[in-house]
């Protein structure tokens, strides 16, 4: 049978490898692959900052809530060596929630964390501005707002 490919020389039989024209090298790829890795913050990284830095993490309640409902949350923190403030968010409108977050944040010494929930995510997204002692804002179940001054 010289028309099967299976009694033929060694020479027409060569498997394609990975350095073949048709399959060219990936390193151009692999790097491209880590340099993206390396410009991504992660969560990670964040938590290193938060454990490295001395915080206060600023716990904001969001509505159809106090803040006695972080109570065992603020027990915890506490027992591993962190400052937590849980101020009393007035649920009234945003701009004064915010307002009224803003004068508490600015009152701390050192940097702060932001850690809000549910309807606070807006409260907070304002409260930053004009702090510069925020470095850091947590949204837990909710987000922030876009500006505006009711919640989306």
């Amino acid at each position: 049978m010289t028309g099967d490919p299976l009694q033929r020389g060694s020479a027409t039989l060569k498997p394609r490898i990975a350095s073949s024209p048709q399959f060219p090298p990936t390193r151009r790829h692999d790097q491209d692959r880590h340099d993206q890795d390396r410009r991504q913050p992660t969560l990670v990284l964040v938590l290193v900052l938060v454990l490295v830095v001395v915080v206060v993490l600023v716990l904001v309640h969001g509505a159809f809530a106090d803040a006695s409902g972080y109570r065992g949350l603020i027990t915890g923190l506490e027992a591993d060596g962190f400052t937590v403030v849980a101020p009393p968010n007035p649920l009234r409108a945003i701009a004064s929630d915010a307002a009224s977050i803003r004068t508490r944040v600015a009152a701390i010494d050192g940097p702060v964390v932001l850690v809000s929930h549910s309807y606070a995510g807006a409260v907070i997204s304002h409260a930053v501005d004009g702090l510069d002692n925020v470095i850091g804002l947590v949204y837990l179940a909710g987000s922030g707002s876009n500006g505006s001054s009711t919640a989306h």
